[in-house]
């Protein structure tokens, strides 16, 4: 019986009759994403269904140039009508007008219907950010700034880069707009004196609330990477021996907090290279670095060049920045005697990488000497997390794994031990 109704009605013709009157209700006024349902619309003072009169030729929702047409748009009553919707898994979310046409006119009721995310799709977020380092002194910066489920053409929005670990440092756009419900355009003026480093990109509106893109971009110096510079290293020398040196390294137009950071004091000996890393460091800001060195007491006696490196300053270095002095004990072997195992120097060459890391840790090994090399992963109390990993490593190039998918989030360093000598780097697990 429906289906004869629904037959009779969409072969009703009411001549002379145009689109009249008001929408004054649609039900269901919202749905999900990827869902179909059939829409109901209310009028009043509407003559949808005269029997004589010309007959509804659509019903459709609208957001701007985003059209979702109703299938089997039927006349029930003079004041009754409505339409099968197969609302698109990729559709807009938000507000949408719902119009209803007849003849050659159209009514309309504005943001009557709302579609919002799908069940399985999860919540709002910020996704990517281009690009994602700025420098000082910029004006009128594009930047896009893309999310998943969001509503990023919402009225009344918010954005912001907000100086992570701190709210002291701002930075609002002059003005933006959203192209779509997921892509947003922000143009920032970067002044000369912005604080550099690490932002956290901030979007707020009311269908999406709060959300925060952690570290998602970098303001950095006025000239960029290979700009910055090493200004000052305090003290510039140390003796054989001594545990725990502290050396601070101050810079100009750097971003010393960067994830990733390496430092290295580096001598270039007449035929090998040596280097004494840092048992651990930390940047109070972004232009000084605090590094806590072991000088092992065989370590070559004479001039180091200072060696800091990381993604957004580049490589860094100060020619014969650092020396290393002879104890004034003496003893021993000798200060100024290479570190050997079996008669051997001993010599390696460390590299880790990715940083950050997600699940595996790639350890690369360059070694003059065939030995036996212990890994260990500590947090920042120095407490193990790991069970120490023990490799054979041969002479050159040797490549290992650390498996890190267990670890939570968070900093750590790892430490490479070899016959008393260590090697730490700091990394990050996301």
């Amino acid at each position: 019986m429906k289906k004869l109704i629904s037959s009779a009605l969409s072969f009703a013709f009411a001549i002379g009759v145009f689109a009249q009157g008001s929408i004054i209700a649609v039900n269901p006024n919202n749905s999900q994403q990827g869902k179909s349902l059939i829409v109901t619309v209310t009028g009043s003072g509407t003559q949808w269904n005269t029997g004589s009169g010309t007959q509804i030729s659509s019903i459709r929702l609208e957001q701007g140039s985003s059209v979702i047409f109703g299938a089997n748009a039927n006349a029930f009553t003079n004041t009754l009508c409505g339409a099968s919707f197969n609302i698109p898994q990729n559709a807009n979310t938000g507000k949408y007008d719902v119009s209803v046409s007849q003849g050659s006119g159209t009514i309309m009721m504005r943001g009557g219907f709302t579609i919002t995310s799908g069940s399985g799709q999860g919540t709002p977020k910020l996704t990517s950010v281009s690009p994602k380092s700025g420098q000082v002194g910029t004006n009128n910066l594009k930047v896009t700034i893309t999310g998943l489920n969001t509503n990023l053409n919402s009225r009344g929005q918010y954005v912001a880069l907000v100086q992570n670990g701190s709210s002291t440092a701002t930075i609002i756009p002059q003005s933006f707009g959203a192209s779509s419900t997921t892509m947003l355009e922000a143009y920032f003026n970067l002044a000369s004196n912005a604080v550099l480093g690490q932002y956290d990109v901030v979007v707020q509106n009311a269908t999406d609330g709060l959300m925060r893109m952690t570290k998602g971009f970098t303001v950095t110096g006025s000239g960029g990477p290979g700009s910055s510079s090493i200004t000052s290293i305090a003290p510039n020398k140390g003796q054989a021996g001594t545990s725990n040196l502290k050396v601070t390294i101050t810079g100009s137009n750097t971003v010393l907090n960067t994830k990733g950071t390496y430092v290295a004091l580096v001598n270039q000996g007449s035929s090998t290279t040596s280097r004494i890393l840092p048992h651990s460091f930390g940047a109070s800001s972004t232009t000084m670095l605090d590094v806590y060195f072991n000088i092992g007491a065989n370590a070559i006696i004479g001039k180091y060049d200072v060696i800091v490196r990381n993604v957004i300053d580049g490589f860094m270095s100060v020619v014969n920045g650092f020396t290393v002095e002879s104890a004034t004990t003496g003893g021993g072997g000798g200060a100024g005697s290479p570190a050997t195992v079996n008669g051997a120097e001993l010599e390696f060459d460390v590299n880790v990488y990715p940083v950050p890391v997600d699940d595996y840790l790639n350890v690369s090994v360059n070694s003059v000497i065939a030995s036996e090399l212990t890994f260990t992963v500590h947090d920042l109390r120095g407490a193990e997390v790991l069970r120490p990993i023990t490799q054979e490593v041969v002479v050159g190039k040797n490549t290992f794994q650390i498996d890190l998918s267990e670890v939570s989030s968070g900093s750590y360093y790892v430490v490479l031990k070899n016959e008393g000598q260590q090697w730490t780097q700091h990394v990050i697990v996301d």
